[in-house]
């Protein structure tokens, strides 16, 4: 285990929980918002192999990180952190819930639970959040957490399934 919050904790995803992985992963109203294709399940056994032995806090290089319920210690979703290769002061933050676990408070929990573990462990001074602007969940969660919308980085990529371009919605907070 990484860390823990209040309903979750956080560690790295293992092969173990791949099933779990797939059920958001393979989500196409999941997918839709993290600007990524449905995951194959040998595409989600390598991403998983790839991620698990990057520690946390490696400057340039995405991590993700498994939340895991306390209850039943299911694997719920996951977070992600870059301490970003120009600024590694500077760390964006991402998530993915299973959709049967969002409204419930764990995100938040999950990604206070990432931002405190970092603030504690590494110099962190400013934490990043790029959002689909139609993600209004995600907006609505990074608002309540004290972040603050930064910019808009207009049709920023290419919806596939919508057929149409997206933008995105920067988020900042300063420690």
């Amino acid at each position: 285990m990484i860390t823990a919050g209040a309903a979750i904790y956080l560690d790295k995803l293992s092969l173990d929980c791949l099933e779990k992985f797939l059920v958001y992963r393979q989500n196409p109203e999941v997918c839709k918002y993290q600007g990524y294709d449905p995951f194959t399940k040998q595409e989600a056994i390598d991403f998983i192999n790839k991620q698990f032995p990057i520690p946390v806090g490696s400057r340039g290089k995405w991590t993700q990180i498994g939340i895991y319920s306390k209850t039943t210690n299911e694997l719920i979703g996951d977070c992600v952190s870059n301490f970003q290769q120009s600024e590694p002061k500077n760390v964006e933050l991402g998530i993915s819930i299973n959709p049967n676990f969002q409204k419930q408070g764990l995100a938040k929990d999950a990604i206070q639970t990432l931002s405190n573990y970092l603030t504690n462990n590494f110099d962190v001074h400013k934490f990043i959040a790029r959002i689909d602007a139609r993600n209004e969940s995600c907006i609505h969660l990074f608002q309540k957490l004290g972040y603050e919308q930064e910019g808009k980085l207009k049709e920023d990529f290419f919806d596939k399934e919508d057929n149409s371009w997206v933008d995105l919605l920067m988020f900042g907070k300063i420690l």
